[in-house]
């Protein structure tokens, strides 16, 4: 009998960011075993197409250039070392490489999102992802994508309990109710995160591989999360939130109970942002104009703009969801992803609030924070802000986007936050959907029509 552990690649190519992950998996059990490696790079793909009405040969290149350097050559040599199940793959030929990545395509899921629905050459540029790489790229609904981004969310908050409650009984009865944490078991205070890469850390801290991060990382506000879990994905080109499904039965046979779709996300407010600033600039380089400094009078029309943009709320369609009014929920973001931002923010602003700080101040980031304290942290750290101060602040560790997309991100963050009642974010470290993807054995359903 073969073992059902087996070697899978995760890509989720999105707006901003293309990520990926290779891990020993236990497939029927839905269990990532171990990571062995993962990465991920800026890619603005959303921007491009926001300026263009299409992708341009020159992001193209970027991204197809990633895949075939890095990412397929790190899964060959994994999996060589892995298993000896590779013959004949020649690292130097092109040819047999891909040769063995499209024969190993049950184990490596790869997918496109919403930039790729939305540019009139998404699918083109993915198709030449395939024949170039030999990875095919999936273009999956809306959807499809919450229901990947909620399996990620799920499996870094069961490994989390299972960190804080080592016996498996107890981190399950935990996951259920809420229950308090064993005491002891803090292991030492976070770095500050404008000196270190507290992402890296807490990426590890929630997978339990870190001594250097205390635990759970949201304090006591972790036991205010519970079940039904709700998980909150965003991206460049859009954003999901999904809610746990608690009847095991569904009508259309899918593991998502309730969920949210959003079709406005970061690409869309960089852009507005910029046209609120220079009106009368007919085109704006979305990659390289920046905002900053900002007054706190274009702070504010600028989230109304993005309220604007993003809700109707006129229709008689529009109403707060129930399930997700007033609760506490989950959120997965990679390195410079909305839920960092956000937490930094606040971190910074909490460490000036209790103590007299200089201009430039080490904080301890914020993994579960209300709007209300996200709000105050926006109009008090990003302010008059120059570009040169938020970078030393904010964009300082590695792979770090330059810091005109910070009041993007985290204005787009507080809309979504105030507008739909969320009571408190609790982010946590993920690259984008792989973790997800991983486990996911449903590959009918990337077969369903992106406009669905």
């Amino acid at each position: 009998m073969s073992s059902p552990r087996r070697l899978r690649l995760a890509v989720d190519i999105g707006s901003g960011m293309t990520k990926y992950v290779v891990a020993e998996v236990d497939l029927p059990r839905k269990n990532v075993i171990r990571e062995l490696a993962f990465g991920e790079i800026s890619i603005p793909f959303g921007l491009d197409w926001r300026e263009h009405d299409r992708l341009t040969e020159g992001v193209c290149e970027k991204g197809i250039a990633f895949l075939q350097n890095v990412v397929v050559p790190k899964y060959v040599e994994l999996h060589k070392q892995w298993s000896s199940s590779a013959p004949g793959v020649t690292p130097g030929t092109d040819a047999d490489v891909r040769a063995f990545i499209q024969s190993s395509s049950k184990d490596i899921v790869a997918v496109g999102t919403e930039v790729f629905r939305r540019a009139v050459n998404g699918a083109d540029f993915l198709r030449s992802v395939s024949a170039q790489t030999g990875i095919r790229i999936q273009l999956i609904p809306q959807r499809k994508e919450a229901e990947l981004g909620f399996l990620s969310g799920l499996a870094i908050w069961n490994a989390e309990c299972m960190r804080s409650f080592p016996n498996e009984a107890d981190g399950l009865e935990a996951k259920k109710n809420g229950t308090e944490r064993q005491e002891g078991q803090n292991t030492g205070p976070l770095n500050a995160c404008n000196e270190f890469d507290i992402w890296l850390e807490a990426y590890y801290a929630a997978r339990g591989g870190s001594v250097f991060v205390s635990e759970p990382l949201s304090g006591p506000n972790f036991n205010k999360l519970g079940s039904p879990l709700i998980v909150y994905d965003s991206g460049g080109g859009s954003f999901q939130i999904v809610r746990e499904q608690v009847d095991s039965s569904s009508a259309d046979g899918s593991s998502l109970s309730e969920s949210y779709l959003g079709t406005y996300a970061v690409a869309h407010a960089t852009k507005d942002l910029l046209n609120l600033k220079f009106p009368d600039q007919e085109k704006i380089d979305l990659q390289k104009v920046t905002p900053n400094p900002c007054t706190a009078a274009e702070i504010e029309q600028y989230l109304k703009v993005i309220h604007d943009h993003c809700f109707d709320v006129s229709s008689d369609s529009f109403h707060v969801p129930d399930w997700l009014a007033e609760k506490e929920v989950l959120a997965i973001t990679g390195k410079n992803g909305i839920g960092r931002v956000g937490g930094d923010i606040v971190g910074s602003f909490s460490a000036k609030e209790k103590t007299e700080t200089s201009e430039f101040h080490p904080f301890h980031p914020s993994y579960a924070y209300s709007p209300e304290q996200l709000r105050k942290a926006i109009f008090s750290e990003l302010v008059g802000r120059s570009d040169e101060y938020l970078a030393k602040m904010f964009c300082s560790f590695e792979g770090a986007e330059p810091p005109n997309y910070l009041l993007p991100k985290a204005c787009s963050l507080l809309v979504v936050m105030e507008t739909l009642k969320i009571a408190r974010i609790h982010w946590r470290p993920s690259v984008g959907s792989c973790p997800g993807m991983l486990i996911d054995d449903s590959q009918e359903c990337f077969r369903e029509d992106a406009e669905k």
